[in-house]
């Protein structure tokens, strides 16, 4: 979306395997939407309006899969302690609340887990094994204990590093097919 709006090197800018300072500092918390805007814009060379950056930035984000809403309900009643680790930012939470409260009537996803720990309000993102152990700590979670869940194979890796057990949802495959009870068995 932004390069049909005239960012054409937006691709360098970001993606999901690398990204580049502008927008660890917004998952981070480090700077906010109007910062975020400004510094794209410059890095850039655009003279784009907040308004068009902030839609172009949530033109990626997907809907949430009633399936998924129920797998987490199941989960929960059978015992699991579940927490959310998301990469994320201030505008893209606000855009995603507002994606749950159009399809799900839910004002955030929040409720589904016993934490949920946004990057820019953790001030730390994956793949960090410094992230991953901060969240542990916070928790008072035992790495071996512990399930993280990711389909970007980076951000596996460094929650193994903390020797979290770690499923990678590669391509083809759905949080759905997994087995959770294989991972302690």
């Amino acid at each position: 979306m932004f390069v049909d709006n005239g960012i054409e090197n937006f691709g360098e800018l970001f993606s999901q395997m690398k990204q580049s300072d502008l927008f660890d500092r917004l998952e981070t918390g480090k700077i906010g939407e109007k910062d975020f805007c400004n510094e794209l814009r410059a890095v850039a060379g655009s003279d784009m309006p907040d308004e068009m950056i902030i839609d172009c930035w949530n033109a990626m984000l997907l809907d949430i899969p009633k399936e998924r809403l129920d797998l987490l309900v199941k989960l929960k009643e059978e015992g699991y302690r579940l927490f959310l680790f998301s990469n994320t930012n201030i505008i893209h939470l606000e855009a995603f609340n507002q994606i749950a409260k159009e399809e799900h009537g839910l004002d955030n996803l929040d409720g589904f887990f016993e934490t949920a720990y946004y990057s820019h309000e953790f001030q730390r993102r994956k793949p960090h094994a410094e992230s991953f152990q901060a969240l542990l700590d916070k928790e008072g979670l035992k790495p071996r204990d512990t399930l993280f869940i990711d389909d970007t194979n980076l951000h596996v890796k460094g929650a193994r590093k903390t020797g979290m057990l770690a499923h990678f949802l590669t391509g083809g495959e759905s949080i759905h097919d997994i087995e959770f009870n294989s991972f302690w068995s």
